[in-house]
């Protein structure tokens, strides 16, 4: 080798080629694109420079530098094809393998490491998480949207890290441009006082406390019509059963307008719409969905090869399934429809918890209702007999105090459970990191009777029946209202247009309800009293089902202090002062003190079934 070649050698080592042989700055632009071919650049450089140097001085025979620059960088074009096809091959191998730990033939093992589940469930099991740590996953990607700039885009120059987020002001502007992700945490047979934040003396429920206080909680939200699927129907339209036309599961008339469901229009609008866990009709418009995986019934499920899987279990599973698949170019929605707590209604144990919850309140005495009671049973009309489904089902869970507690406690059990399943739900938000760009919602179908008037189950129209729980949190929301309990009649049909609302889509004119974000967008965070009206009362109604002495048809006109009772088919009428008496035991309907309050309130009653039609 000459001095000349080993120059050349010397000067590709040290870097500094460029000064050496200016010719070659052509290669420079390899080097810089990707750091990891440097070795395969100086080498190629150098053998070029070598035979290019070799054939100027003719000593020995060689090709061309020309020829060799193209052997050499055909060599590295088909090395880095089959490094890239290798790569995409391993990636693809791993996200099979993530996705295989995820089902149902191994229910005891999650994708969250290589841990089994703890032995704890509930409370307990949220407390031992918190002490061992939540299991980790490495997010595909973080956010979904890339809003606009704004005049925040250089905030970092003016002494603001966007990337920690400390100016509130930069990220309400980014919320507000953005397309807000929705999760709807929707929970079946579970009434508006089942909740440790509305005070319940037994039941635990730390995450949807936490999920108040960081939102907001509405204490007198009702249903429209207190039954699974008709309250179902009504959700996702906004519309009351008077106008959906749904009465019987079988009935798929608003299925003709999909376009105009909160579900629908976000799908056209782009976002990736996914529903799992109940249904409770016989038609689902799959097609419609971008994910879906329908069940309930029971609350232990089949899984392939054996065994057996929890409802709450699986919905928790196909939740976090549902979030880790979504494209991430895209805003979502997800609907975590709930089995529980609803009963299994053909099991005569009722309600069945995971084994793991079984020591939760198995310690404590559930308190009985002041109205579960032969008394309060008397006094309901007389054609509610033995025969009527409220009673036949209060026969199976709650006529005598040792079954009563067993039932409940079962029933609070699988509360918890729901709780806990929501924990992780949006634990993986936040591993996303788009839990604070995520409209949550927690709410359920209808309420319950447990013992309450002598009945188990709904449909009419007291309090533990129409009342259910609704939190909210949004992430527009100002922090003045946040942990703030709202006090105005909202409903189940008002759900629709907030979340249409929230992914700034206009609001179709058959729906019936109205945007809460009012109600905490708009109020006064001094005083909490809103800038704009809103209602003071609402129509309930309800159809006979299956026949005339199963579960009767019934209306009413609900307000916060008085509550007036129509049963159609028998021209009966009652009165309750729910201020006074909030238990709805005294009816006042043959009161002459209230005679003119209960015309005004039969005409009110017959004006407002007209308008909901």
């Amino acid at each position: 080798i000459t001095t000349s070649e080993k120059a050349i050698v010397q000067a590709v080592n040290d870097g500094s080629v460029l000064q050496a042989r200016p010719q070659v700055a052509s290669c420079e632009f390899v080097r810089r694109r990707d750091r990891n071919l440097r070795w395969q650049v100086r080498f190629g450089t150098n053998i070029i420079r070598m035979v290019s140097h070799r054939s100027h001085h003719g000593r020995g025979r060689g090709m061309s530098g020309r020829k060799w620059l193209t052997i050499i960088l055909t060599g590295v074009i088909i090395y880095e094809l089959v490094m890239v096809g290798v790569s995409v091959i391993c990636r693809k191998l791993s996200v099979v393998t993530s996705k295989k730990s995820f089902e149902l033939d191994n229910p005891t093992m999650t994708t969250r490491g290589d841990k089994k589940r703890p032995p704890l469930y509930g409370h307990e099991r949220l407390l031992q998480e918190k002490n061992d740590g939540i299991w980790k996953v490495s997010p595909e990607g973080t956010n979904i949207i890339n809003p606009p700039p704004t005049k925040y885009d250089n905030a970092n120059q003016h002494g603001h890290d966007r990337r920690r987020g400390n100016n509130d002001e930069y990220n309400n502007e980014r919320r507000q441009r953005r397309r807000l992700n929705i999760l709807l945490l929707y929970a079946d047979d579970w009434r508006h006082d089942t909740l440790g934040a509305a005070g319940h003396p037994v039941v635990k429920t730390p995450v949807f406390d936490r999920l108040g206080q960081e939102g907001m909680r509405f204490r007198h939200n009702c249903v429209t019509t207190s039954v699974c699927w008709i309250s179902r129907v009504s959700f996702v339209t906004g519309q009351y059963m008077s106008r959906h036309g749904t009465v019987y599961p079988k009935d798929g008339a608003f299925l003709k307008n999909w376009n105009e469901t909160f579900p629908g229009l976000l799908r056209s609008r782009g976002y990736h719409v996914g529903l799992v866990g109940k249904w409770h009709l016989n038609e689902f418009p799959k097609h419609e969905f971008d994910f879906s995986r329908m069940y309930y019934g029971e609350h232990y499920l089949k899984v392939r090869g054996g065994g057996h899987i929890h409802v709450t279990e699986k919905n928790e599973k196909d939740s976090i399934d549902f979030l880790r698949r979504r494209p991430r170019d895209k805003p979502f929605c997800l609907i975590a429809s709930f089995f529980a707590t609803h009963a299994e209604d053909m099991n005569p144990k009722q309600y069945l918890p995971q084994r793991e919850s079984m020591g939760l309140y198995k310690n404590v005495t559930v308190p009985q209702s002041r109205t579960h009671s032969d008394e309060a049973r008397n006094r309901l009309p007389p054609f509610i007999t033995e025969d009527n489904e409220g009673r036949i089902r209060y026969f199976k869970r709650h006529d005598t105090p040792k079954k009563h507690q067993i039932m409940m406690k079962n029933m609070y059990r699988m509360a918890t459970e729901v709780d806990t399943a929501s924990g992780r739900i949006l634990e993986e938000l936040k591993e996303q990191g788009v839990l604070d760009d995520t409209l949550i919602v927690f709410t359920t179908d209808n309420g319950l009777y447990s013992g309450e008037h002598g009945l188990a189950e709904k449909w009419y129209p007291h309090e533990e029946s129409i009342r259910v729980p609704l939190i909210i949190k949004d992430p527009r929301m100002p922090d003045t209202m946040r942990g703030r309990v709202n006090d105005d009649l909202t409903l189940n049909i008002d759900m629709a247009p907030t979340i249409l609302s929230a992914a700034g889509i206009q609001v179709p004119e058959r729906m019936q309800g109205r945007d809460l974000s009012e109600l905490y967008i708009h109020g006064d965070g001094d005083n909490n009293k809103q800038r704009i009206p809103w209602r003071t009362e609402f129509f309930y109604e309800h159809p006979q089902l299956y026949n005339a002495w199963s579960i009767q048809a019934s209306q009413a006109l609900v307000r916060k202090d008085v509550k007036y009772f129509l049963w159609p088919d028998y021209g009966v009428e009652q009165l309750f002062n729910i201020t006074s008496d909030p238990y709805e035991e005294k009816d006042l309907i043959k009161d002459p003190r209230h005679k003119k309050l209960i015309s005004e309130m039969r005409t009110r009653l017959l004006e407002l079934r007209d308008l909901v039609i």
